[in-house]
């Protein structure tokens, strides 16, 4: 007679990394539209309200001697200078960490993964389930983190919504126009 063969079917978990690519196409997306919808206002057509971004003649910043005294100069003129200039040396920053931020979220997804097998034990396997939750958190951050076209959209966004932050662009113009 012919014996019965049993073979174990190991189901995978899917890789953890695959979201945040739509993540950061949502984040690209979000920001090109904020970015378009920012062009649309006008904010110097309302009344009582200055351009923005100021014209770089009316800082009369033309005598300064040494570019760190101009950008101090100009961050008393206009303080969302110094926020921008922090905002950009931070994508810098950041762009230079995306390898760093890459290997991280593999270290985290090998940890992930080598877990699994120890969230079946019925002793252990609640704590480990944390410590996976946990895990998978931080492997689809840092991944994301480490995607290049990520730091556009991240500090895009960034920038934008510090600037709708500025009280002079608090709201689009097309939004304060009086009918």
């Amino acid at each position: 007679m012919g014996q019965l063969r049993v073979t174990k079917i190991e189901a995978r978990t899917p890789s953890v990394i695959g979201p945040s690519r739509r993540v950061t196409m949502l984040l690209l997306f979000v920001s090109l539209f904020a970015f378009a919808s920012r062009g649309a206002a006008e904010p110097s057509a309302v009344i009582g309200r200055s351009a923005f971004p100021r014209p770089l003649a009316e800082y009369h910043d033309e005598e300064t001697n040494s570019a760190i005294s101009q950008l101090i100069h100009r961050a008393q003129v206009e303080p969302f200078n110094l926020i921008a200039t922090l905002i950009f040396f931070c994508a810098i920053v950041h762009t230079f960490l995306t390898s760093t931020f890459t290997k991280l979220g593999r270290r985290y997804e090998h940890e992930f993964d080598a877990l699994e097998p120890r969230e079946l034990d019925s002793e252990i396997g609640k704590k480990v389930a944390r410590r996976r939750d946990k895990l998978q958190f931080r492997a689809q951050f840092f991944s994301l983190l480490g995607e290049v076209e990520a730091v556009f959209g991240v500090w895009a966004s960034t920038t934008i919504s510090g600037d709708y932050t500025d009280e002079r662009l608090a709201r689009p113009s097309y939004l304060q126009r009086e009918y």
